[in-house]
């Protein structure tokens, strides 16, 4: 869940065709482009900048790789890679790293 997204849900007017919604430091590469062609992966990319929130206490604007354990760099660099085909094809594969 966007939290962001779901504080404006009492607002109105709020979506028109052919923009996205979502929190810029938490949104895949390619949902910044065209958000209506994505897939779960882009979820996947969104968990991992939200891991990387919760286990340095920043936005993720920027992620530096060598603030997090050591055991958790490959797990986030995978899941954040910019290519959607580079990242995990699915949150399975992820919970069993």
């Amino acid at each position: 869940v966007d939290f962001g997204l779901a504080r404006l849900a009492t607002m109105t007017d709020l979506t028109r065709t052919g923009h996205g919604l979502g929190t810029l430091a938490y949104m895949a590469p390619e949902q910044r482009r065209d958000a209506k062609h994505v897939d779960h992966r882009a979820d996947i990319y969104a968990l991992g900048k939200t891991a990387y929130h919760l286990l340095t206490g920043e936005v993720p604007d920027v992620v530096d790789l060598e603030r997090l354990p050591d055991a958790m760099r490959p797990v986030l660099r995978k899941a954040l890679h910019a290519n959607p085909d580079d990242r995990y094809p699915a949150i399975d594969e992820v919970l069993a790293t």
